[in-house]
């Protein structure tokens, strides 16, 4: 089975650089990628222009940000004939070693519609093998991320292409109720996977671009909570790129 990533950028440019080159230290063997930039204004559109990867087959320069699920189905639009199973990405993710023969032995083993893939650390103790890889059989919660088999997209269940406005929190909530009402059966990732690091909001480079987002969700008080949380060195993530890369690729340049 072929996996195709759709990653969505705008702007936070050393997260970009950092989940594309995870994805190649990876070495995904089935998988092929394609970015959708939402009008960046922080370099990432001039990085995109130079970006070049076996596993990249196209970057979509969009001239307005329509929102998270507007970019998403673009991107699936373009990899949905082409491959069996179409994952969303957002540029805050990291790729650890062997998530793409773990996400395929869920489908293949488990004969799954999706697959969730933000790790939750508690819920690794829960893991049971498929023999090729591991995985959890309880889902949680809404997730940023998943793999969709691609059938179900083209038949429709597929992220709100609704633009962000105030009070609305994204695509993700709206993309999960259609694959429940649909029926379909997923699972939870463990370990190999893809890790949510720490969005870093207290970081200067990204103050603008999380004053922003929070704003047009209405949710300010929960970036309070978090920068405030991450001043006492408690992110809400679960990863950062120094750990991530002294873990999993001590012996890549970055």
């Amino acid at each position: 089975m072929k996996i195709g990533l759709h990653v969505t950028t705008y702007n936070r440019l050393q997260f970009t650089e950092q989940c594309l080159k995870s994805i190649e230290w990876s070495k995904p063997v089935n998988s092929v990628v394609v970015i959708v930039d939402n009008n960046s204004d922080d370099g990432t559109k001039e990085f995109l222009k130079s970006y070049a990867s076996p596993l990249l087959k196209q970057v979509v320069f969009n001239d307005e940000n329509k929102g998270l699920g507007f970019a998403i189905n673009q991107g699936w639009n373009i990899l949905k004939d082409e491959c069996d199973i179409l994952g969303v990405i957002n540029n805050d993710f990291l790729f650890e070693p062997g998530w793409e023969e773990n996400v395929l032995a869920c489908f293949e083993d488990l004969r799954v519609d999706y697959v969730m893939v933000a790790v939750l650390p508690n819920l690794e103790s829960e893991m049971t093998s498929s023999g090729k890889g591991f995985y959890v059989k309880t889902l949680g919660s809404v997730s940023a991320s998943c793999f969709l088999l691609s059938k179900h997209f083209r038949n429709g269940i597929a992220p709100s292409a609704r633009p962000f406005e105030k009070g609305y929190v994204g695509p993700g909530a709206s993309f999960y109720h259609k694959r429940i009402r649909a029926g379909l059966r997923g699972v939870q990732i463990a370990s190999p996977g893809i890790l949510l690091r720490n969005p870093e909001y207290t970081n200067p480079k990204y103050a603008k671009y999380y004053d922003e987002v929070f704003g047009i969700r209405s949710i300010d008080r929960l970036l309070r909570e978090r920068r405030i949380n991450e001043a006492k060195g408690k992110p809400v993530g679960f990863t950062d790129w120094n750990k991530f890369l002294n873990k999993y690729y001590p012996n890549e340049v970055e």
